[in-house]
């Protein structure tokens, strides 16, 4: 059996605690509208739809006052 390394398990146990994956369903045509936006945003799909998400929580955190506390800043670990 291979054996695991201090690093993949740090990785492992760290998305255990921290990480909560969100499915996503969308219509095919509008995934390719998507992946052709974050290409020319020059991100990734992920990071693209994060950036997307942290920018209308501010915009409606600043119309009600108060935070989400969400962060774009890093997100590969969001």
């Amino acid at each position: 059996m291979k054996e695991t390394s201090a690093k993949a398990k740090y990785d492992i146990e760290y998305a255990k605690n921290k990480i909560k994956r969100v499915p996503l369903d969308m219509q095919k045509s509008d995934y390719e509208k998507l992946q052709a936006a974050a290409n020319a945003a020059g991100e990734k799909i992920n990071a693209y739809i994060k950036k997307a998400i942290a920018e209308r929580m501010e915009r409606e955190q600043a119309q009600v006052g108060g935070g989400f506390g969400f962060s774009a800043e890093n997100p590969e670990k969001n």
